[in-house]
């Protein structure tokens, strides 16, 4: 009974061993995906960023320089020249609105004073609601215009931020289903490992 006991020990503690081993294995490839998937998400993440706001900045940038030139314009004597310079500034407002994520466009004149829209009712619409209120998943964005280094105006963009993070995005998941589709790679993973290190066991046992 003594050498039975005995014996026993070794493969209690050979047992122990390969439990802890197997953990160790399994902690060491759990972590070693989970960092893979953070740092594919994140990449992901800022890449999704770093196209939306180039989109944001060419599009700011170019009405910002051609309106500039036409808001001066606008206060010349000449009434052709006045009448000429508002319809291209309307033509710019509508060429520049025809992006699918831009919700909206206006160019103010330094006072504050409305001069190209691209809603014929949006001062008539900021009235009758008596409050503003940004539009859900829009982002507002201003931006002075600028001739000759003196401020003549400025620029009100509505941009789909949202919708436009959407299209980018190469994952259509948010957080809650990429934390539920990491999980259950993480136990698929696990239990290919479990599988293998049970199978690789037994074969040695069987050799034994």
């Amino acid at each position: 009974m003594v050498n039975m006991n005995n014996k026993d020990k070794p493969d209690r503690w050979n047992k122990f061993l390969k439990g802890q081993t197997s953990l160790l294995i399994a902690l060491s490839l759990s972590t070693f995906f989970i960092f893979i998937a953070i740092s594919l998400y994140n990449n992901v993440t800022a890449s999704r960023y770093q196209q939306v706001d180039m989109l944001v900045h060419s599009l700011l940038d170019y009405p910002t320089k051609m309106a500039a030139n036409l808001i001066v314009a606008r206060s010349s004597t000449d009434r052709i020249i006045r009448i000429n310079s508002k319809q291209q500034l309307q033509q710019l407002v509508d060429e520049v609105s025809e992006n699918q994520y831009v919700t909206s466009l206006h160019i103010f004149a330094e006072n504050g004073k409305l001069l190209s829209s691209s809603q014929h009712d949006y001062v008539a619409a900021l009235i009758a609601n008596k409050q503003y209120v940004v539009p859900a998943g829009v982002r507002v964005y201003l931006k002075p215009i600028l001739a000759g280094n003196k401020p003549v105006g400025f620029l009100q963009l509505y941009f789909g931020y949202q919708q436009m993070l959407k299209t980018f995005t190469i994952f259509q998941f948010d957080a809650t289903i990429s934390i539920l589709i990491l999980f259950m790679l993480l136990l698929l993973f696990g239990v290919i490992i479990g599988v293998t290190i049970n199978r690789v066991h037994h074969k040695f046992r069987s050799k034994r």
